[in-house]
């Protein structure tokens, strides 16, 4: 699988990656080995095409906007606006903050202190009953915080930090039990859905071969009919005649094209005219190709179309191998050639 195939273009033109081989991409690299991630995240952008090309236009759209934004002299702006604040508003002159007492400094230590306690009790491992091992661990250089308070603060707080904690595993749990959920449904879904349009497919064309046979059928009853009340020897007649005419002037014809060919008079002329045509080929061989683009791409879309519609039924997951664009066409050619 080369970086052109149709899967590849599409998750480069979603994350905005311009690669040519897989180390330049920023994206991981089990999308480059892997099939399988490669197959479901490029099946999800393809069903929500829409929603992420209006992300993308509104994102350009705003991108545009704050450039332009850029681009206004706020620096001017800002200078001006602060000399007309300071004409209108002078500055006063800041009051002088007394120096903190000594109880204000002791409040100040004993919050910073509870802080710190509250953080290492949030971010260690410790049980309810375990508070003396931590005062030992990692208190025991306090300067406000007494042992008696910090042990009240530690019981009073302890148990509900275990619950949150506890709480905190148990929706990760949930979250990731429910994400399997989804992800099990939406490819059972997808599968489901195929079925069914598959089957109402199949009830369509067998209701048009119901209508439609019996219309044949009788057609084809009434010609026989037809051809049976029909006089058939001056028809034979009619035809053999119509068959001379045309036979006799054709053998003619075939007679003298012969002789003309066996004279060598016929091969000089296929030569000369086949010479002028090589001459004039190459604009009628560019407008043939530029003609047919339009049924190429048509071919390419209509075979993309049933790929990507097949791959939902792929259970495996098979290594990807990238090669470049050039064994991509020979890899092509040989397969067309085998066909």
């Amino acid at each position: 699988m080369s970086l052109g195939h149709w899967r590849y273009r599409i998750l480069h033109w979603c994350f905005g990656q311009k690669v040519t081989t897989p180390e330049d991409s920023s994206l991981p690299k089990y999308f480059y080995t892997h099939y399988c991630p490669l197959f479901h995240l490029t099946n999800l952008i393809a069903i929500l095409f829409p929603l992420i090309l209006i992300i993308k236009i509104v994102g350009a759209v705003c991108f545009g906007i704050c450039k332009a934004v850029q681009l206004v002299p706020w620096e001017s702006i800002g200078d001006w606006v602060y000399a007309i604040h300071k004409k209108l508003f002078p500055e006063r002159k800041p009051k002088e903050k007394p120096e903190p007492t000594e109880e204000e400094l002791s409040a100040a230590g004993l919050k910073e202190e509870k802080e710190l306690f509250l953080t290492r009790m949030l971010r260690m491992d410790y049980g309810e009953d375990e508070f003396e091992r931590f005062w030992t661990d990692w208190c025991g250089n306090a300067r406000y915080f007494q042992k008696e308070s910090a042990e009240h603060f530690y019981n009073t707080r302890m148990a509900k930090i275990i619950a949150a904690k506890k709480r905190v595993e148990d929706r990760k749990a949930r979250m990731h039990q429910r994400l399997l959920f989804w992800t099990n449904f939406s490819q059972t879904f997808l599968k489901w859905f195929f079925n069914i349009m598959y089957i109402l497919l199949a009830i369509f064309v067998a209701w048009v071969f119901i209508k439609v046979t019996p219309i044949v059928f009788f057609g084809i009853i009434d010609f026989v009919k037809f051809m049976l009340t029909f006089e058939v020897l001056p028809f034979l007649i009619f035809c053999g005649t119509w068959l001379v005419r045309l036979g006799v002037p054709a053998i003619a014809l075939g007679i003298v094209i012969y002789g003309i060919y066996r004279s060598q008079i016929l091969r000089r002329s296929v030569g000369v005219v086949g010479a002028s045509v090589a001459a004039v080929s190459p604009p009628f061989k560019l407008l043939g190709t530029w003609f047919c683009l339009p049924f190429k791409w048509a071919h390419k879309a209509c075979n993309n179309t049933i790929e990507f519609i097949e791959m939902f039924y792929k259970e495996n997951c098979p290594p990807i191998t990238i090669i470049s664009g050039e064994d991509e066409i020979i890899a092509t050619e040989l397969k067309e050639a085998e066909e």
